[in-house]
């Protein structure tokens, strides 16, 4: 059955891939994003559809918040530096389920960050751990690993590994330093039409996490090892089924079948095929002044 979502913060990364997906499956999506962060180029690909809306506005303006989900069947909160509550409120009045999506962060002494969205009687919270990167993020695979993988293809020394002579290493301080996780764009908006399709979930906080943790210094070592290997990417390759979700997502997994497809190591061969693709030649992307403006919202 088609249904409509309300997308908070839909310019941004998890937000534009998330429309996407939603088209894709022949869902109706309404964005909201204020662009003080998003950028509707990154609405590019779903900006032709019918099933598209696009409203300049705040999660934080009551008013409008409430008109849009009224006309929606659910929504997924994706604008992470705005409180929630607004759509919460929201979605409680109304009766529609929330998908309240946070960070995490990388993990210290202390183990992984802190929560995600706030939860409440309509809000289902998913806390992302660690690094989302991917494709629209700037950079792509993030300031780590995209800069790691930038470096390798490059010929410069990378954290603790130097790529070529032993002469290049650089010592990571206090031995690689917190313990990073990273995640797919692709894996976090599985994730989350998965969970809307579930349901089930209200009132819980939900862990999501692509990989294992890793140091800077293990990073940047595995980087210069892909880098020497040269293997490309496979996009179209199985989840390894010998490769669990990390434990954290078991709830996850458990009620939605969701496992991540990028495993560190593809993740890596795709940052790396990033920067190769970056330092051969620049390919612009569309710019928002170039889409032709959507249906308005009626």
């Amino acid at each position: 059955m088609s249904t409509t979502y309300l997308v908070t913060g839909g310019a941004g990364v998890i937000g534009s891939h998330l429309a996407d997906a939603l088209l894709a499956a022949g869902h109706g999506a309404v964005i909201l994003d204020d662009l003080s962060t998003g950028d509707r180029a990154r609405l590019a690909d779903a900006w032709p559809s019918p099933r598209l809306r696009f409203v300049r506005g705040s999660a934080l303006d009551e008013r409008l918040v409430g008109e849009l989900l009224s006309r929606c069947d659910g929504a997924v909160h994706a604008a992470h530096s705005v409180d929630v509550r607004v759509l919460a409120d929201a979605a409680h009045r109304l009766g529609r389920p929330l998908l309240s999506v946070g960070g995490g962060g990388a993990e210290g002494p202390g183990g992984a960050g802190g929560p995600g969205g706030a939860v409440g009687p309509s809000v289902t919270g998913v806390r992302i751990f660690g690094e989302v990167v991917g494709p629209r993020r700037v950079p792509a695979y993030g300031a780590v690993l995209g800069g790691f993988a930038a470096r390798a293809v490059a010929g410069e020394a990378i954290g603790a590994v130097g790529v070529g002579e032993a002469a290049d290493v650089v010592e990571v301080a206090g031995g690689g330093g917190p313990r990073r996780r990273f995640t797919h764009v692709t894996d976090v908006v599985d994730a989350l039409v998965r969970l809307l399709a579930a349901g089930g979930a209200a009132g819980r906080v939900l862990d999501l996490a692509g990989t294992e943790g890793v140091t800077d210094a293990e990073l940047a070592a595995l980087v210069a090892r892909r880098a020497d290997m040269g293997a490309p990417p496979d996009p179209t390759s199985p989840p390894d089924p010998t490769s669990p979700p990390a434990t954290a997502t078991a709830a996850l997994s458990e009620l939605t079948g969701w496992v991540p497809r990028f495993t560190l190591d593809r993740l890596v061969d795709a940052a790396l095929a990033e920067a190769r693709r970056a330092a051969s030649s620049l390919v612009p992307g569309r710019r928002a002044e170039e889409l032709a403006p959507v249906q308005p919202l009626s």
